[in-house]
């Protein structure tokens, strides 16, 4: 991907001075594009290759303050990296956070399975067996599903 290709891709109005100090201000997209709303703040250190940290808000329009830190490891020649964000508040719930940082993550690099060479292990899951029926059931021809719970998903390595 060029720079080219990626400033095309920026949405109006965005800016990012990589700097000790320097501002930062991606707009942050709707997923149908309807709206964009500002995220602005400023980087407080940054460490290359190793880990960036900022610090963001208050604004107008999203009053609560938080630091971010993103740390970038090598994994068999894959990058991994992991986004702590602490808010200065605990009287919102800042579920949808986790949510909007992980989406512009997910098309940046291909699925593992097509990445050539070793990386991170790839979560697989399967259900479990269902649990032998114990009891009758009269007037039915086929036996009940199973509660949801036993339907549980389970990690395999």
């Amino acid at each position: 991907m060029t720079n080219e290709s990626l400033e095309s891709q920026q949405p109006s109005g965005g800016g990012i001075d990589a700097r000790v100090g320097g501002a930062w201000s991606p707009p942050l997209v709707m997923d149908d594009g309807s709206a964009e709303f500002p995220a602005t703040g400023t980087f407080t250190r940054i460490d290359p290759p190793n880990s960036l940290e900022m610090r963001e808000g208050p604004t107008e329009t999203f009053p609560f303050a938080s630091s971010i830190t993103v740390r970038f490891e090598d994994v068999g020649g894959a990058t991994k990296m992991t986004i702590d964000q602490h808010f200065d508040t605990d009287t919102f719930d800042f579920g949808g956070s986790k949510d909007g940082w992980g989406r512009p993550w997910r098309s940046c690099a291909p699925w593992p399975s097509a990445r050539s060479g070793p990386g991170p292990p790839l979560r697989r899951f399967r259900r479990r067996a269902r649990p032998r029926w114990r009891q009758s059931w009269p007037g039915k021809t086929r036996r009940p599903r199973a509660p949801a719970q036993w339907c549980t998903r389970r990690r395999l390595l």
